[in-house]
This record gives structure tokens, C-alpha cells and sequence, in this order.
């Protein structure tokens, strides 16, 4: 197979791939490599990065790896971000209590099509709303707590408290688009508060390891070969 080249521009293919040999070779950049070689370059991912993900796109199973106590902790707090994603883009999107983050994006200029690129949501001005939704789903408020998304207040039954309320949320993604922590902007008029909040450190989450967006802009940034 021929067609033009990813890895530099270029109007005349010079990138092959030979399904036998099950390799790449450009004739004009001179990158070449297999499969995993090709996504690493690709995404910018270690080869454990593109192995797993190649792996998961063909239904492989990689048997030989048995996730440690840290890597299954890990992904059942990506799993909690994921739900919690989804409530606050339903809050947003679909329910009433979200109207006063619709209207605040509304007035700022800021269109649907924005909201569903990075994934926007809200947080309700409600004290345990997220936790409730939770553990209802069968997560532990422990759980969620290392997660950074309640605050533990004491003992007693509601010991927990949603860590975000009254704000229009934006989740924090690596390259590849695994949420691993939130930011939220405070819309009401509370003084007391912070008026842009993030997620604690958690195991899955350092802020100064992550640019926010990169994501959504890594194939622009690859394409013209620089950011601004």
C-alpha cells in the first residue's frame, strides 16, 4: 500500500506498507517501522502505551500481565473520572439544575460544539450529589476520596462531601484522552471560594505533568510542527 506520509509533508506518496513484512517504510523521511513503532511515532506513546492500546483495538487479551495492587487501583479510579464525566455532562447538557452553566456559556460566546470537544460539565451547587450518585453505582467513598472528588468531614454517614459544587467543569486528560483529574470554575458569586479549583494529587493525577488539551490538539500540533 502507498499514500502520502504522516510523519512530514509531502503531495507525491512516498509511504509504503508491505502486509507481508508487516512494515512501514517512507521513501522521503526515511521513518520506518512495525505497527507498534508506527503508533509510538504517531501518538508520542511508550511502546507499553501502544502495546496496550493496540491490543484492546484487536481484542487481544495480554495475559502475561497481571496488574499490580497500584495499576488496579489505578484503573478504578479512571473508571470513577469516567462516570463522573458523565454526570456532569448530563448536568450540563440535559438537566435543569445545568441551566445556569448553560446561560454562563451562553453569554461568554462559547458553543455546543465547544462543550462537547473538551468535554465540559457541571457540578451542582449541592453538597453530596456526586457522592450519592457514587456509591450508588457501588464505588466507596474511599475510593472516591482518592480519587479527589469528595472530602471527608468526620464520622457519621455523611462523612463525605462532593469536593466540586456550583461549577462548570473541565476534565484533565493525558495525550491519550484518560481523565485523570478535574478543574472547575466557580459561577456563583461567593467570595469565599477559589474561583478556579483542581483535583488534589491523587495516584493518577500531578498537574505538572499534564497540559491541558493536548488531546484534542496533539494532531494539529504534529501537522504543523509547532504550539503556541
Amino acid at each position: 500500500f502507498a499514500g502520502l506520509c504522516p510523519f512530514h509533508s509531502e503531495k507525491t506518496p512516498s509511504f509504503m506498507v508491505s502486509p507481508e513484512r508487516q512494515v512501514f517504510k517512507c521513501f522521503g523521511c526515511t521513518e520506518s517501522g512495525d505497527v507498534f513503532t508506527f503508533v509510538e511515532k504517531i501518538e508520542g506513546w511508550e511502546f507499553r502505551e501502544a502495546l496496550e492500546e493496540l491490543a484492546k483495538r484487536a481484542g487481544v487479551k495480554l495475559a502475561a500481565y497481571k496488574p499490580t495492587g497500584a495499576s488496579q487501583l489505578k484503573e478504578k479510579l479512571i473508571a470513577i473520572n469516567n462516570l463522573t464525566l458523565k454526570f456532569y455532562k448530563f448536568l450540563l447538557t440535559k438537566h435543569n439544575v445545568g441551566q445556569v452553566a448553560r446561560d454562563y456559556l451562553t453569554k461568554r460566546g462559547i458553543p455546543g460544539t465547544l462543550w462537547e470537544k473538551f468535554d465540559l460539565g457541571y457540578a451542582p451547587s449541592a453538597w453530596e450529589t456526586l457522592a450519592d450518585f457514587l456509591t450508588k453505582r457501588g464505588y466507596a467513598l474511599a475510593d472516591i476520596a482518592t480519587a479527589g472528588l469528595v472530602i471527608g468531614r468526620g464520622t457519621g454517614q455523611r462523612s463525605y462531601y462532593d469536593r466540586f459544587r456550583d461549577r462548570l467543569m473541565f476534565p484533565i486528560k493525558d495525550s491519550r484522552g484518560t481523565i485523570l483529574g478535574f478543574a472547575g470554575r466557580l459561577l456563583s458569586q461567593n467570595q469565599k471560594e477559589a474561583k478556579y479549583i483542581n483535583s488534589p494529587e491523587t495516584p493518577i493525577f500531578t498537574k505538572g505533568n499534564l497540559l491541558f488539551g493536548l488531546d484534542v490538539a496533539r494532531s494539529a500540533i504534529r501537522e504543523a510542527n509547532e504550539v503556541v
